[in-house]
């Protein structure tokens, strides 16, 4: 029995949605931190999440690719593109724009 595989001339509706999403949160975002989640448990990430959202920031972990289109696709490509900071195991920190965000501040944060 054979099988073929299709190719999509499409991309996917869900990724396009995702690609989206992210390529918005760069454009609306004031700063961008890409970090290496390599080697980090599930809880050490929970444990790093707590205070960046308590400071009113959003740390997610993409599908590379998709972080990598999205980069290209925002207004700002040079912002993860420039020196390929989207690496195998990268996260992506979006601090939020508003004021009045908890101070926006993280005081220590220990992985």
């Amino acid at each position: 029995m054979t099988t073929t595989t299709t190719l999509r001339s499409e991309p996917r509706p869900d990724k396009v949605a995702i690609v989206e999403e992210i390529a918005g949160k760069l454009n609306e975002s004031v700063a961008v931190f890409v970090s290496e989640y390599r080697g980090m448990s599930v809880g050490q990430l929970a444990d790093l999440r707590t205070p960046l959202r308590a400071a009113g920031a959003e740390h997610k972990v993409y599908k590379n690719t998709l972080a990598r289109i999205a980069a290209t696709d925002c207004a700002r490509p040079q912002t993860l593109n420039s020196s390929g900071m989207v690496l195998s195991t990268s996260s992506i920190t979006l601090p939020s724009n508003r004021r009045d965000a908890n101070s926006g501040r993280v005081d220590a944060i220990s992985t």
